[in-house]
């Protein structure tokens, strides 16, 4: 920042009003967030603790004990240790080392079930880096809506530069009513101690995971 811009920021941060706001998310961040997506309205956000709280509620809304999920391996433990611990069977989707890292999406068909309630994906992917392209990530949907279950896209590394100025791959949640995305201000703008996340859902979904939220 120039230095003398700096006065400036100072006093807006000390202007700052600290109190109490809403607690899904104010309507101007719902708002702005709403319009990084297709069709989405600040209704369709919920802003969370963090993405791991996104997650989380949505696991514990979507999910009942003996369902099936899928969901990526290697990755972070959330994504499969909370199903689990919800009762759900959980089938790892291993990420393929052959040729560079990648998703197998015909190992994804083979692991669907008629009981699938849940495909879990995180693209680009932690620890691997590996990411679905467009066309991949509409099978990914095709595959699971199939089967009536919906995706949960675990967004985290959105909006970090893609190598070879390749176009960034859209949301999850563009691509229908069964796409669910969750976004961190913590990994692609680095700032985890705000501690904000959010999900990206049809408004039914965000209204459950806000009453649960609210007990």
């Amino acid at each position: 920042m120039p230095e003398d811009e700096r006065p400036s920021a100072l006093q807006d941060l000390l202007d700052l009003r600290l109190g109490y706001s809403e607690a899904t998310g104010t309507l101007k961040l719902r708002s702005l967030l709403a319009q990084t997506y297709e069709d989405c309205s600040p209704d369709n956000i919920l802003v969370t603790t963090g993405a791991i709280e996104a997650n989380f509620l949505l696991f514990n809304v979507l999910l009942s004990p003996g369902d099936h999920v899928v969901a990526p391996y290697p990755a972070y433990q959330q994504l499969y240790s909370v199903p689990r611990a919800l009762g759900c069977e959980v089938s790892l989707w291993r990420v393929s080392d052959e040729d560079g890292f990648h998703f197998d999406l015909d190992e994804l068909e083979r692991l669907l079930k008629p009981e699938t309630r849940l495909v879990v994906i995180n693209s680009p992917h932690n620890p691997t880096g590996a990411m679905l392209t467009a066309d991949e990530l509409q099978r990914v949907y095709d595959l699971a809506d199939s089967v009536g279950a919906r995706v949960l896209s675990d967004e985290a590394y959105r909006w970090l530069a893609v190598p070879g100025g390749l176009d960034s791959p859209p949301p999850l949640y563009n691509l229908g009513p069964a796409g669910i995305s969750v976004g961190t201000f913590s990994k692609p703008f680095g700032l985890p101690g705000l501690r904000i996340g959010w999900m990206a859902a049809p408004a039914e979904v965000t209204a459950e995971c806000w009453a649960m939220r609210d007990y």
